[in-house]
């Protein structure tokens, strides 16, 4: 048993007091696009790069490119079209085929370009480009510029500041971007035996790959939304170099066609303004108002493709810390050539940009949330909103150990503790090789009512104090959990701080009041992964569905129903 100090005057407000944090959180996170705090500048950080090597800004853009003859029924690869334009010279270009393994009519084209004339040593650092593919590479317009810039790279006359390797790379029509960026990291790095084809030949893998490129390019005659997508995101949180992003950003922006009616942004989802067009009242707003609302909306988007995706094409190589980005154009085929050269012409700044610079002495951010591709929000800035969403855990903790807890030591609480980590250990085991999502659900509905049914068994003759000391060892378990996630995966760790914070810290607590009990039911049943967490949030059961959002809410849901029986 506990002696307990008298508890304070202030005790009776201590929701309201464990709550300030929270909202303080969230009115912090919103004026992140329009605020810097830490700055205390009335505005949000606008892009720069660190790096004066990087700054494509006083770039000339000369290349210039024929169209492509028309299709006549042939079928020319990558390789096929390079072999024709290298014929007469160009040793300095080489193509390969790589062929998936067990799988006759799947490869990667590989056109390897070194350059002949620097004052670096070229093999040290590669930049690699990967594009979709084309039925013909000799008709297909995007293909065919691609094809005539890589030429042009390979004339140390027109581009004597290339320095770095440049590996083109291609799949077979029958193959998806993110497949061939994953199978060609697999093939260049070597791990035989975990990849879908073989090693490369040595002469592709003798410099150190410092960049990589996903450059997808569609034209549809059906297509609404003309539209340029730069996407950085990784998974688990992990993000490019700034300064690549915004090397990007700055080539890009300032092309010509940006400014005819096309949407730039850093996301996959619908561009807020679009979205903001569906309420009429939002017109009556004030520019900067609207301004705010959209990038608010924007950055939420960033933060929500950053934790949950999707993911585009290049996030393995993120995984295996290489800066890379994916470029997206969508555009209507009214539109493709005057778009198509020009995106093709502007690449040129970013491989001389990066030609310029040397990766191993390049530093910069690789935290940041972004509100649009023009602004950042960096890690000084929103870390203060994180640690404050922590806040209401720690102080319910205090709070119960201090003035409320009457058997700090209750074995009941322990058991059940152990029992939710026990649950998990038999999900994961029983669902490991169950691909049915809907047989997923029944296993977790099963064992999780039969883990109820037992914890509310143990809890038989001592509610109280078994409510109070598990209250108190799953504040504790929140923060064990919920600090590494926020530190090394903030898009994820920030709103379920947010989220564990609200539920285990400020609802768990006796009240009369109808509407309390309402939403602390509501928000049970929808956070209950088989209702929407694993369907509408997650598209699986993945390690954060199990191993952080079950057993709190396990833990949650045992609260509820000790408070409430």
């Amino acid at each position: 048993m506990m002696n307990h100090a008298a508890k304070p005057y202030w005790h009776k407000y201590c929701t309201g007091l464990v709550l300030a944090p929270l909202v303080l959180a969230l009115l912090w996170t919103c004026v992140h696009p329009i605020v810097s705090i830490m700055t205390g500048e009335l505005k949000c950080r606008g892009w720069f790069i660190d790096e004066n090597a990087l700054d494509a800004g006083s770039f000339k853009y000369e290349a210039s490119f024929s169209l492509p003859g028309k299709n006549k029924g042939n079928r020319h690869s990558m390789c096929d079209i390079l072999n024709i334009m290298t014929s007469s010279g160009g040793g300095n270009v080489d193509c390969h085929r790589q062929y998936f393994l067990d799988e006759e009519y799947s490869y990667l084209e590989i056109a390897k370009l070194f350059p002949i004339a620097n004052a670096v040593t070229p093999v040290s650092e590669s930049i690699v480009l990967v594009v979709p593919s084309a039925v013909d590479w000799k008709s297909s317009l995007y293909q065919n510029t691609l094809l005539q810039l890589f030429i042009r790279l390979s004339d140390s006359e027109k581009t004597p500041w290339l320095a770095k390797t440049i590996l083109l790379v291609s799949p077979s029509p029958n193959k998806s971007l993110t497949t061939s960026v994953d199978a060609f990291l697999d093939a260049y790095s070597g791990r035989f035996g975990y990849s879908l084809m073989k090693s490369l030949p040595h002469s592709y893998t003798t410099s150190v790959i410092r960049n990589l490129l996903v450059l997808d390019v569609a034209v549809s005659k059906d297509q609404q939304r003309n539209e340029l997508l730069v996407l950085p995101q990784g998974r688990r949180g992990f993000l490019p170099n700034m300064d690549f992003l915004f090397l990007a950003v700055t080539v890009y922006s300032s092309s010509n066609f940006i400014h005819r009616g096309f949407s730039f942004g850093i996301h996959p989802y619908t561009p807020s303004l679009a979205l903001l067009s569906h309420f009429p009242s939002i017109s009556t707003l004030s520019p900067f108002l609207k301004q705010w609302l959209a990038e608010l909306l924007d950055m939420f988007h960033f933060l929500k493709s950053l934790a949950v995706g999707p993911y585009p094409p290049h996030a393995s190589s993120l995984d295996q810390g290489i800066d890379a980005l994916t470029i997206q154009l969508r555009v209507s085929s009214r539109m493709e050539q005057m778009v198509t050269q020009e995106f093709v012409k502007r690449l040129e700044g970013i491989i001389r940009a990066l030609s310029n610079l040397h990766e191993r002495l390049h530093h910069s951010l690789t935290q940041y949330w972004l509100p649009s591709p023009f602004k950042f929000v960096s890690q000084s800035e929103y870390v203060i909103p994180t640690i404050l969403a922590l806040v209401p855990l720690v102080a319910r903790a205090v709070a119960l150990l201090l003035y409320e807890m009457h058997d700090i030591l209750n074995v009941s609480a322990f058991q059940v503790v152990i029992l939710s980590f026990g649950v998990i250990v038999l999900l994961q085991v029983t669902v490991e090789n169950i691909v049915d999502v809907s047989k997923i659900h029944a296993v977790v509905v099963l064992v999780y009512t039969s883990a109820v049914a037992l914890a509310v068994k143990l809890a038989k003759g001592q509610k109280k104090s078994l409510f109070q000391s598990l209250h108190f060892l799953t504040c504790l378990l929140a923060i064990y959990i919920l600090v590494p996630l926020v530190i090394g995966h903030v898009s994820l760790g920030y709103p379920s701080a947010l989220f564990w914070s609200f539920l285990v810290a400020i609802l768990p607590r006796r009240s009369t009041y109808f509407l309390h009990k309402l939403l602390w039911t509501v928000i049970l049943l929808l956070s209950w992964p088989p209702t929407i967490v694993v369907s509408q949030v997650f598209e699986h059961y993945s390690p954060f569905v199990m191993l952080v959002h079950f057993p709190l809410h396990f833990l949650s849901y045992l609260l509820y129903v000790l408070q409430n029986s």
